[in-house]
């Protein structure tokens, strides 16, 4: 069945988010890697999929695999904002300052962040939440 209630986009970034903590736990962790990239190689054909080195098997793998791939998919800048805050573990406020290991800055850190939560909403439909009836307005 179809569920036609409008998508909860606050509780379903939240599922996002959470669903994304083990990624980075893993390249903490290093049971997986991917070789360092200079800001200026990750670009539209940069594939972080094909990259992937898994140094131990985990039960996060197929997740690690699957958020790559939307990773893969999304567009340069939104890629790299993905990169550095998932995978290096560089904070947004650090990126938009320029207060970080690489004096690497992008003033739309936020804002390409933002972008690129919400296209990778879509990639993972088994985390979307829908409004409740009795959360609508209109009835």
């Amino acid at each position: 069945m179809v569920n036609l209630n409008p998508i909860d986009k606050r509780r379903t970034v939240k599922n996002l988010k959470e669903a994304l903590k083990p990624l980075r736990a893993a390249f903490e962790l290093g049971l997986v890697t991917l070789p360092e990239y200079q800001h200026y190689e990750i670009d539209e054909y940069t594939s972080f999929r094909k990259d992937l080195i898994v140094i131990s098997n985990s039960e996060y793998d197929a997740l690690i695999h699957k958020v790559l791939c939307a990773f893969d998919k999304l567009p340069t800048e939104q890629k790299q904002i993905m990169y550095y805050v998932y995978i290096k573990g560089i904070s947004l406020c650090g990126l938009s300052s320029g207060d970080n290991d690489l004096d690497l800055e992008i003033t739309s850190a936020y804002y390409q962040h933002k972008k690129a939560i919400n296209v990778l909403i879509y990639a993972f439909q088994e985390l979307i939440v829908y409004k409740k009836e009795e959360e609508l307005s209109w009835v």
